[in-house]
């Protein structure tokens, strides 16, 4: 989740991020062993140096196509300068 998460608030600001919190995780059912899991991630605010990014975790039955949530978490990141590693906007 938090690599998912951290490819989008890296292709959106374009520079070094790193990963400030994680503010909430709901896991709201199980992935069950040989289902195909897959994760979404949505830009949803952005800050002067900051963006949280939401994360969707889905789970497909590959025999049945049956596909539902099992978890939705937000990430929040914070974007770096390459040369002195600090907050960058």
């Amino acid at each position: 989740i938090d690599i998912a998460a951290s490819l989008a608030a890296g292709k959106h600001s374009g520079k070094s991020i790193v990963t400030a919190s994680l503010d909430r995780m709901n896991f709201t059912n199980p992935a069950k062993l040989w289902e195909l899991v897959t994760t979404r991630c949505r830009l949803t605010k952005t800050w002067r140096s900051s963006m949280e990014i939401e994360v969707t975790v889905g789970a497909e039955n590959p025999r049945t196509g049956e596909s539902r949530e099992v978890a939705k978490g937000y990430l929040t990141f914070v974007g770096l300068d390459d040369a002195t590693f600090k907050p960058s906007p």
